[in-house]
């Protein structure tokens, strides 16, 4: 996997970023998360973030913090699709780009937040990934597919066994049925394999009577 002839090389990462801030929906590089904004100060975020790369960064609110308190740790996706509805909504897919550290934040003049990021703890993410992660892809397959039956949950498999490892593991971690604060802990694992260890560690804890499988060659 590669970047493609639209990426954001690191000297272009900005300083600030509009954050759009959305429980259970967590970005990873080069994800693929589709969004439908309505709210009037998204639209605006939106707006504004066509006139800047097209990024915005996303970013989980803490359940049971301080009102409005956010994680520390999102990803900046670039738009990299955009509909206009009939009625006053944008339909957009976002391209995972780099995650990053939030400093401080502000309220911008279109009513949504901005903050001040740090990229330096995950610049690598606009590296493409090695293909050389370490895990074996089939065996990740059949240990998330065997705990998810667990808890009753099937997967269709039919075209998962084509894709590459970090794309796999990439995709599970932003679509399964995990709470917010799990999502987290997968967002913020630095590499694919440890982002693999995270996912299937919690998958167990909710299914304990499945056995651990080793994933790594």
């Amino acid at each position: 996997m590669s970047r493609g002839p639209f990426s954001i090389p690191a000297e272009r990462l900005p300083e600030t970023l509009p954050i759009f801030p959305l429980s259970g929906a967590v970005l990873l590089p080069f994800g693929r998360l589709p969004l439908n904004v309505f709210e009037p100060r998204y639209l605006n975020l939106v707006d504004d973030a066509l006139g800047n790369c097209r990024l915005f960064g996303m970013v989980q609110p803490q359940a049971g913090a301080a009102e409005h308190s956010l994680f520390r740790v999102g990803c900046a996706g670039r738009i990299v699709h955009l509909e206009e509805s009939g009625d006053g909504r944008y339909l957009l897919a976002l391209e995972g780009v780099c995650r990053f550290e939030i400093k401080d934040e502000s309220l911008a003049p279109g009513g949504y937040r901005r903050a001040r990021v740090d990229w330096s703890r995950f610049i690598q993410d606009l590296e493409a990934p090695s293909a050389s992660t370490g895990l074996d892809a089939a065996a990740f397959l059949e240990s998330t597919r065997t705990a998810l039956a667990a808890q009753g949950f099937a997967i269709d498999d039919s075209t998962l066994g084509r894709m590459d490892t970090g794309t796999l593991v990439d995709l599970f971690g932003m679509q399964l049925p995990l709470s917010p604060a799990d999502k987290q802990a997968v967002l913020e694992a630095a590499t694919v394999a440890e982002r693999a260890d995270v996912m299937l560690a919690l998958l167990r804890m909710r299914a304990p009577g499945v056995g651990a499988r080793e994933t790594r060659h």
